[in-house]
């Protein structure tokens, strides 16, 4: 429990910190006191400034413990101040329906000033965001860092993995639990790009003149993957955190890689099966500091199946996933017929091709052929769709490198796309939906 008292100048700061104000004391040297009270967390955060505005709402959803959100935010962001609260709520809805309600009775939230290096970090029962004056809806800023960093509450601050050792358990479960909520409570991503703003070295531009373009939507965790074909080979993702060999490395498996295979991970087991995982593993090891392998257990317990096959390629390993498919259409050959040579024997001619068969009429032999160009080894559906609107699926195990199917058939392949309903989310190269068509090969091709 932290029982904590802050004595500042009487010179109107408005004061937060983790924690409820039991009690304010004017003191008669010209200062101030706050006490603030807070059990169950691991660490006490404070801030003071007499240039925040206060904004107080509630969260009292059915089926949850109701809330009271505190938000501190400058002046000049005023009319950011809803969309910072109803970000909050998404965070404490969706994460407390996937993983376990948030037990404090307050949270408080912190628009920091402007370049100030102090948003988008988590403390207990507080976070900081962050925020433009000109804020797009269509770019959801604040609303991204809102949901990310509450989402903190739930792994950082109630589960409590190590973050030196295991930074995965916390912010690459929260990048997957926060592009979940935020796709189904606020849908894509606009694209956009700032103008006439400050520039700061390796940074690009920042504020400036928001430009959104219109219709443009940035699919969830395509940076993500971005950055997985540019670095995934570069470490293994369970490592250390001081054992990465670059930052880049580090900031890839720490949020990236392991939200996408989280993600992928439920596209495997179902919604369902990855919601009874996450709720599992969050509840029994409240406040117990688990470790990666009591979450892979806890996956083989939920699903009744031996799922290390999984994490060893995928937590273990810097191996990369990448199917690709190819299409060959050729009208069938026939005999011309045979005879009998001089001495007997039938003499057979060499099969042709009718090409001069009209198309309709014509009998089509069409392979398609599934590689695995990576070494991860994943099932993968494809997908085969002719010239007559039939549809065929196949599965194959993608243990080998490549899988041929043939089919014989009055109608040629029109089209073929391996993982059509992309449950591999860590696939670096992942399809255009619409597949590969006509008789060319269609390596999966960079988003």
């Amino acid at each position: 429990m932290y029982d904590v008292r802050l004595t500042l100048p009487r010179r109107g700061f408005v004061v937060g910190a983790t924690g409820r104000l039991q009690e304010k004391t004017d003191d008669p040297e010209g200062t101030e006191t706050y006490r603030f009270v807070q059990e169950d967390v691991h660490d006490f955060a404070w801030t003071a400034s007499p240039g925040y505005r206060e904004k107080k709402a509630r969260f009292d959803d059915p089926g949850y413990p109701p809330v009271e959100i505190r938000l501190l935010h400058q002046p000049e962001h005023e009319h950011l101040a809803d969309r910072y609260v109803e970000a909050t709520k998404i965070a404490l809805r969706s994460y407390g329906a996937w993983s376990a309600p948030y037990p404090y009775p307050q949270i408080t939230v912190i628009d920091p000033p402007w370049n100030s290096a102090s948003g988008g970090m988590e403390y207990p029962t507080l976070f900081t965001g962050g925020a433009y004056i000109w804020a797009p809806p269509a770019l959801q800023s604040p609303e991204g860092v809102t949901i990310h960093e509450c989402g903190h509450q739930f792994w950082y601050a109630l589960v409590g993995n190590n973050e030196f050792e295991e930074a995965w358990l916390d912010e690459g479960f929260n990048s997957y639990h926060d592009e979940k909520a935020a796709r189904l409570a606020l849908g894509p991503v606009g694209w956009g790009r700032r103008y006439f703003g400050l520039a700061t070295p390796g940074r690009g531009s920042r504020g400036g003149w928001p430009v959104v373009a219109p219709g443009v939507w940035i699919g969830r965790g395509e940076g993500d993957l971005s950055a997985l074909r540019r670095t995934g080979e570069t470490d293994a993702m369970a490592r250390a955190g001081w054992e990465y060999r670059t930052v880049d490395a580090y900031t890839l498996n720490s949020y990236g890689k392991p939200a996408l295979s989280l993600q992928t991970l439920e596209n495997l087991v179902g919604d369902e099966s990855m919601t009874r995982i996450m709720r599992t593993y969050a509840r029994r090891f409240r406040f117990a500091h688990p470790t990666s392998e009591d979450f892979i257990a806890t996956v083989n317990e939920v699903t009744g199946q031996d799922y290390r096959w999984y994490f060893d390629q995928t937590w273990f390993s810097s191996d990369l996933c990448d199917y690709a498919v190819s299409v060959k259409n050729e009208k069938a050959r026939t005999l011309e017929g045979y005879a009998e040579g001089p001495d007997g024997m039938p003499l057979l001619s060499l099969p042709r091709s009718d090409a001069k068969t009209d198309d309709a009429k014509a009998v089509w032999e069409s392979e398609v052929t599934v590689r695995r160009l990576g070494d991860v080894k994943m099932p993968v559906d494809l997908l085969v769709s002719f010239a007559d609107g039939r549809n065929v699926t196949e599965t194959w195990d993608g243990q080998y490198r490549w899988k041929r199917f043939r089919y014989r058939s009055a109608a040629k392949v029109v089209r073929a796309e391996v993982d059509p309903e992309g449950k591999l989310a860590i696939d670096v190269n992942p399809a255009p939906r619409g597949g590969c068509s006509g008789s060319r090969t269609c390596s999966r091709r960079r988003w």
